[in-house]
């Protein structure tokens, strides 16, 4: 999960590799999670780990509305329909990549508060109630960097 993986290895580099997830089941058994492909990481760094697919919860993104600003930016708006069919109520990540290399990215109205994970992507934690769904919706502007260029110190 998370950064959990390199602060447990005392904050050094991991090599790539795969990363295998176990639980402890109701008896103490260690039960195998899942796997996924770790890249070489850099000490302090946070990773994220894939363990599956979810079939009982869905999301279901889509592009409300699509507006220039003007000449050089966009506002769109998405929705993301988010579906828990669990008797237990669960709580979802979205992550939004954005094109953070060649734009300026500005979220304008949102339903639940985002995180900016890094230069090119945002995230939003959202509880779905069991056996029901809760929408997400966002505007971001997306402002091209029609000059292509960078100061460098």
């Amino acid at each position: 999960t998370g950064g959990e993986a390199a602060r447990g290895a005392g904050g050094d580099a991991l090599p790539a590799g795969t990363v295998r997830v176990y639980q402890a089941d109701q008896s103490g058994q260690s039960l195998f999670v899942g796997e996924d492909r770790l890249g070489h990481t850099p000490a302090g760094s946070e990773v994220a780990i894939k363990t599956g697919e979810a079939f009982d919860v869905t999301a279901q993104p889509r592009v409300v509305r699509q507006a220039p600003v003007r000449g050089d930016a966009i506002d769109t708006t998405m929705a993301v329909t988010l579906r828990n069919a669990t008797p237990e109520a669960v709580t979802v990540a979205v992550r939004q990549d954005v094109p953070a290399y060649r734009a300026t990215v500005e979220v304008r109205e949102e339903s639940a508060p985002s995180e900016r994970l890094d230069a090119d992507s945002l995230a939003w934690t959202v509880e779905v109630p069991a056996n029901g769904e809760r929408e997400l919706t966002y505007t971001l502007r997306v402002t091209e960097d029609v000059t292509n260029v960078r100061l460098v110190p």
